[in-house]
């Protein structure tokens, strides 16, 4: 279907440019100047996220890149079989090994919080 003509008018075009200014010019224009882009707090029982990562950080970024997303919720078991299909290092497979075998996790930041408490 032909439209004819597929240009704006200048006005449009420079609403439509105040409109998408977040996006081209990064953060620097105040990507979440505006409030509907502003971050959701936690939810009641979820830790802040500055909380998490005070504590070391590279481990907790090199537990979560071999424990695949697909095994959570899981036990330890089950997390320690994905993250053997990653090929884990062996540091990686000993820190899931110490989690409570009883026990469920839902995400990474569960089981770095009980890893580094047990230190």
């Amino acid at each position: 279907m032909d439209r004819g003509n597929s240009k704006h008018s200048p006005r449009l075009d420079d609403e439509m440019a105040h409109e998408t200014q977040g996006y081209t010019q990064g953060a620097g224009s105040g990507s979440r100047a505006e409030d509907w882009r502003a971050p959701e707090p936690p939810a009641d029982g979820e830790p802040e996220p500055a909380a998490i990562l005070d504590q070391d950080e590279d481990g907790l970024s090199r537990l979560g890149r071999f424990v695949p997303r697909t095994c959570l919720p899981g036990s330890p078991a089950r997390l320690r079989t994905g993250a053997e299909r990653l090929r884990a290092p062996d540091d990686v497979l000993e820190q899931l090994d110490r989690l409570d075998p009883g026990r469920t996790y839902t995400t990474i930041a569960e089981m770095w919080q009980e890893l580094s408490t047990a230190q």
